[in-house]
């Protein structure tokens, strides 16, 4: 049956100019976007539908068969160029619809999607090319603790050990045209691909983190690796940075993760200053994490130093750090970070170079290159800070050849 619908413009919703049978349905003519007035037009359509109660009760049942395709069309559109141009009242019913195809939990999530954002989906899955990388990590874990299974939340994550998980998210960041403009810290807004490396990383190797408390260190923007850890079972995660903007930015896709994996109610998102850690409820008083991680977060020559220092104070005795980043050749302070860590009396690392084909899977953007090539710091703390039972530095293998690069101007 035809449903009848006052026909607007964009830009004046709730403002009928006149009365029009619809013979096809609204949602199917949102999801077929031709141009951002066709789609402009069809959010007025779908508006003025929704507020009459003769045409609500259809729209509903239109909703319940096509919600997960609207829901994913709406960020695909709202990602784009025309995206960004959509007027504020398309914005408004947009988000509506998000919010109605969408779990309440996503809700306050699917509301920061607005001009000045970007929503990117991102799927992210364990490999064994990963999970190889920490064969010695397993192997002393295993020696060490008895056998898992199975996490200790009780919730939905009832993997076996072994198992490479898989993350699907609709990830909020800025805009990349006005995160180019904007006079504010840039670093901690963008998504460094390294991210997408650790949290493969993660997913390959539940068992390393399931029933830990878990700290992730330098984490941006995004919530990606707390997340994929949270997912692995880890019975509690701290995800910090310095910047307020990053920490509000995280706790927003935080919420929005939760709609589809309630695991990441069990994480927190924090302000973190390395060099003032007692400032932090969650770090002060001696609190140490058996678990570290971190991305891309060694990038300036003066942060060498401060990250061996950050480990000793935050890694518990007997804890394991796992950090990923770009070579030497391509970050400042990452060559300084491995000598001084080669002849620390506390902290062990092995190297592990991740194959040519992982890399490739990333996107080249301003910070990362076909070029580029990343590692995998496997860190251990002893103990006892002993110099007899010091284990020196590994590398896995020769590392690659220096190629000439610019590094970032950003950093």
């Amino acid at each position: 049956m035809a449903v009848v619908v006052p026909l607007l413009v964009p830009g004046q919703l709730g403002e009928p100019l006149e009365s029009t049978p619809v013979r096809t349905s609204l949602l199917e003519d949102c999801l077929q976007y031709r141009n951002l007035e066709s789609f402009e037009l069809a959010l007025s359509r779908i508006d003025a539908a929704y507020r009459d109660p003769a045409t609500r009760s259809s729209l509903d049942d239109e909703l319940i068969a096509v919600g997960a395709k609207l829901h994913r069309h709406l960020l695909k559109v709202l990602a784009s160029k025309d995206g960004c141009e959509l007027s504020d009242l398309g914005q408004d019913v947009a988000g509506m619809l998000l919010d109605l195809t969408t779990s309440s939990g996503a809700s306050q999530f699917a509301k920061t999607a607005s001009p000045s954002k970007s929503i990117v989906h991102l799927e992210v899955e364990g490999t064994a090319e990963a999970r190889a990388m920490l064969d010695t990590a397993r192997c002393e874990q295993s020696a060490a603790t008895p056998s898992v299974s199975s996490t200790s939340r009780g919730d939905e994550l009832q993997e076996d050990a072994g198992d490479l998980l898989k993350l699907k998210l609709d990830v909020c960041l800025e805009d990349g045209r006005t995160l180019a403009a904007s006079k504010g810290e840039k670093i901690p807004m963008m998504l460094w691909p390294a991210s997408l490396l650790l949290a493969e990383v993660v997913l390959s190797n539940a068992e390393l983190f399931r029933g830990q408390r878990v700290l992730e260190l330098g984490a941006g923007c995004h919530g990606i690796v707390a997340t994929a850890a949270s997912r692995a079972g880890a019975s509690t995660v701290l995800t910090t940075d310095l910047s307020w903007d990053a920490v509000e930015s995280m706790k927003a896709n935080l919420r929005g993760f939760a709609a589809s994996l309630p695991c990441c109610r069990e994480v927190q998102a924090c302000i973190l200053d390395w060099e003032h850690i007692e400032d932090c409820e969650h770090t002060c008083n001696g609190q140490q994490f058996p678990v570290v991680i971190g991305s891309d977060i060694i990038h300036t020559l003066d942060a060498a130093g401060l990250m061996v220092r950050t480990l000793k104070r935050l890694l518990a005795p007997g804890g394991r750090a796992y950090l990923v980043g770009a070579d030497s050749h391509f970050r400042y302070g990452v060559q300084e970070f491995i000598e001084m860590m080669s002849s620390d009396t506390e902290l062990s690392m092995e190297i592990v170079p991740f194959a040519a084909a992982m890399a490739k899977k990333l996107e080249s953007s301003s910070l990362h290159s076909e070029v580029m090539t990343y590692s995998l710091f496997a860190i251990k703390r002893k103990f006892e800070p002993s110099a007899s039972t010091m284990q020196p530095m590994q590398l896995c293998r020769t590392p690659a050849k220096k190629v000439e690069w610019a590094k970032s101007s950003l950093l």
